[in-house]
């Protein structure tokens, strides 16, 4: 579970701002919203961000995928640049490191990674952990730029070989974290793998409102039994008519003229092997629908995936992410959590995840503000706001930072965000434009 998530001179975020997971004194709704992964910590299941666009509040969602990518995707050669900017509005943040930190739980233990970098290289990096309630170093990367090498040092507490550290090390090129260098490496270091654990396993990759959750969602359905029995039950909750769903697949023969056709798009090792069987297998997707007359008699009706709204194709996706994060515990990240979906059936899925859920946690975007309405499932430490300030740097907080004078207990959130007690709202000029033919 994250505990705290920390960002500095990445995109729109200029100074540090830092997003926590950590439950305040607030005891509302704590048995769906608080987990307690080690004695004392107590942990929110569920954030949600509020801001205008282009306010920066998917940043924080698109850097925690990059930390990602830098632990299990790491790049594989000196030269390529890091797939990032840093803040641009002013000539000094070019030039300055930027810097990510993340806390986070797995296994009862608690650890703080820290990676400072540039575009080009990792300038240091270090990972700190508490197997027995103290913080300890597992180690510490530094980089010698002038000479592009990496020098890593392991905590007392890490019992690794000579050998295994200066392979981690050789591996560790400076544009490289240390952990993306252990994934690589045949090096079994359990403290380490625990992390690289924790990273592609239990941290999921972001979800945008363009990420194909039907493809996702369809092929564990067609390889678990189970997967699809839940998602049917997910799916028939939300009163959409869908009672069932099939997987079927079918081969298909390609003549010449479609082969010609496919060249144009696939690589050319898929070509190669398409030229040889000259069929391919194509996956149907098929929705039943239970409806029922006016006398009240009910029939079922199979739809194909082409024939469903757009809002039933994502939240059948979206069924699968839910499944997943109910039966395992997992972290994910959701931008824009409303796209293709009505207000009451965001609502709904929320309320899934917070009572079925046990140790997962989730962090979305939304511009839903109906659900600020929903006094009864939010807390005020679980929404969060982000604003662009005069410069252009981007400015977090959270409804747990306002007082009693801005936010009474019973007060409408809706309203004080609508009058600008809160911040974080777009501010319009006038609706005339400028005659220019006059």
């Amino acid at each position: 579970m994250i505990v705290d998530f920390s960002v500095t001179n990445f995109g729109p975020i200029r100074d540090e701002q830092v997003i926590s997971f950590e439950a305040t004194a607030d005891d509302s709704l704590n048995d769906y919203y608080v987990v307690e992964p080690i004695v004392g910590l107590k942990l929110l299941k569920l954030l949600i961000i509020y801001g205008p666009n282009a306010s920066g509040k998917s940043t924080f969602l698109k850097a925690l995928e990059f930390l990602r990518d830098l632990s299990i995707y790491p790049v594989k050669a000196k030269f390529e640049s890091l797939d990032f900017e840093p803040f641009l509005f002013d000539t000094k943040s070019k030039k300055k490191n930027s810097i990510l930190k993340l806390s986070f739980v797995t296994k009862k233990v608690r650890y703080n990674y820290e990676v400072e970098f540039t575009k080009n290289y990792i300038v240091k990096e270090s990972l700190k952990y508490a197997p027995r309630g103290r913080m300890a170093d597992l180690y510490l990367r530094e980089t010698d730029i002038e000479n592009q090498l990496s020098k890593v040092t392991f905590g007392s507490t890490v019992k690794a070989s000579v050998k295994d550290i200066d392979l981690i090390e050789g591996n560790t090129i400076w544009n490289t974290t240390v952990i993306g260098a252990f994934n690589k490496t045949n090096v079994h270091i359990p403290e380490l793998q625990q992390v690289i654990h924790w990273f592609r396993e239990t941290l999921m990759s972001e979800i945008e409102p363009r990420t194909d959750l039907t493809g996702w969602t369809t092929k564990k359905v067609d390889e678990d039994v189970s997967f699809k029995e839940s998602i049917i039950e997910i799916i028939k909750k939300a009163d959409i008519q869908i009672s069932g769903i099939d997987v079927n697949k079918t081969e298909r023969n390609l003549d010449n003229k479609m082969l010609s056709r496919l060249s144009s798009i696939l690589p050319s090792d898929e070509m190669k092997d398409l030229s040889k069987t000259k069929s391919i297998k194509t996956v149907d997707l098929i929705f039943k629908h239970q409806v029922r007359d006016k006398k009240g008699k009910e029939s079922t009706h199979s739809l194909p995936r082409e024939q469903e709204s757009r809002g039933t194709l994502r939240y059948y996706g979206m069924s699968g992410i839910l499944s997943t994060i109910i039966k395992d515990d997992k972290v994910v990240s959701i931008d824009e959590l409303e796209t293709s979906l009505h207000p009451d059936l965001m609502k709904h899925f929320l309320l899934l995840f917070l009572a079925n859920a046990e140790k997962s946690q989730m962090i979305t975007t939304t511009h839903n503000l109906f659900l600020l309405e929903e006094r009864e499932i939010l807390r005020n430490d679980a929404i969060w706001f982000t604003q662009k300030k005069d410069d252009g740097a981007t400015e977090l907080f959270s409804l747990s930072d306002f007082d009693t004078s801005t936010i009474r207990k019973n007060s409408s959130i809706i309203n004080s965000y609508k009058t600008g007690k809160l911040g974080a709202k777009p501010e319009f000029g006038n609706i005339f434009l400028t005659d220019n033919n006059g």
